[in-house]
């Protein structure tokens, strides 16, 4: 691999350039990003079905709770659930397309092989930070338990879990939305090891700071951008496939296939795209705080003198 030759140009770039390139990268890389993709969503579109099976049984809902007369309450209820947990799970789901990207921005085709043994070196730092402390593993449990055929508590969906819970992982991911990159490309310790000087072992706190910190506003203006063109994005999707149903099958209603099949392939295909988007905005903010371009090259130049690359 040699340090200075990338498929992506480094430098600095703007918002636009950066939704721009994100848009070329899934047109060049589109068959290994879904099969990556699909690697991680497969499971998660599993467990989502399992987790919100009672809320979209309309049927049900209404033949228990007799002050609901019609399903679209419940509809919007179970798109804000399912759009919610799609949210929170990206990170993890998407690894195997950061791990891809990571690796195909130095023109390295990885294997699967390669891509589970990296997963399972940082498997203790998915668990934590993005397991637990960004709600992924906790997130379908808690909607799972939810009483589906019971009073609607507005306390408890609105306020817990909307305002409270998912306000929390919206604010963190908007100020540190780096944390894949950093655990699955870097793969810093989560603590300073005792045989090592700790200037020397560079802890996963430590990174997510010197990278996130000195960009923080910049970083919020970027996620509230793009969160705006992922649901103008989405809105078209579900749009077009609902006129599309109407003139060729005459049904121009919201039915169970697009709950169960179309919806969540839409949540799950914008979130690829943010997940693109969030690789190459990290490679821009090392960019701009650290020269990574002229690093890479010096470090190439390094080895090619060093003789660690053949001729």
């Amino acid at each position: 691999m040699e340090l200075d030759k990338t498929a992506i140009v480094l430098k600095q770039r703007s918002l636009l350039d950066l939704i721009d390139l994100s848009l070329v990268v899934l047109r060049v890389y589109w068959k290994p990003l879904l099969g990556y993709a699909a690697i991680g969503v497969v499971p998660f579109l599993l467990l989502n079905f399992f987790a919100l099976r009672l809320i979209v049984d309309y049927d049900s809902i209404l033949s228990y709770d007799y002050m609901i007369f019609e399903e679209t309450p419940l509809r919007i209820r179970y798109v804000l659930f399912l759009a919610g947990l799609v949210f929170i799970q990206t990170p993890v789901a998407m690894l195997g397309v950061t791990y891809y990207l990571g690796q195909a921005l130095f023109l390295k085709q990885p294997t699967l092989r390669e891509f589970r043994e990296t997963v399972w070196q940082v498997f203790a730092g998915i668990v934590l930070v993005l397991g637990l402390f960004r709600f992924c593993a906790i997130a379908p449990i808690v909607v799972a338990l939810l009483p589906a055929y019971g009073e609607y508590s507005a306390i408890l969906e609105l306020f817990w879990l909307g305002f409270v819970a998912f306000g929390i992982a919206v604010s963190v991911r908007s100020v540190r939305p780096f944390a894949p990159e950093i655990l699955v490309l870097e793969q810093p310790p989560l603590r300073a090891k005792a045989d090592l000087n700790p200037a020397q072992s560079i802890t996963y706190g430590t990174r997510t700071k010197s990278l996130h910190n000195q960009l923080s506003g910049d970083l919020v203006g970027r996620a509230m951008l793009m969160s705006l063109a992922i649901m103008m994005t989405l809105t078209a999707f579900t749009l077009s496939e609902l006129f599309v149903s109407g003139i060729f099958f005459g049904v121009w209603t919201w039915e169970w296939w697009m709950d169960k099949i179309l919806f969540p392939l839409n949540l799950w295909l914008v979130a690829l795209w943010a997940t693109v988007f969030r690789f190459l905005s990290y490679i821009d903010c090392r960019t701009r705080l650290e020269g990574w371009e002229l690093d890479l090259r010096l470090r190439a130049e390094a080895r090619r003198l060093t003789g660690a690359l053949d001729p």
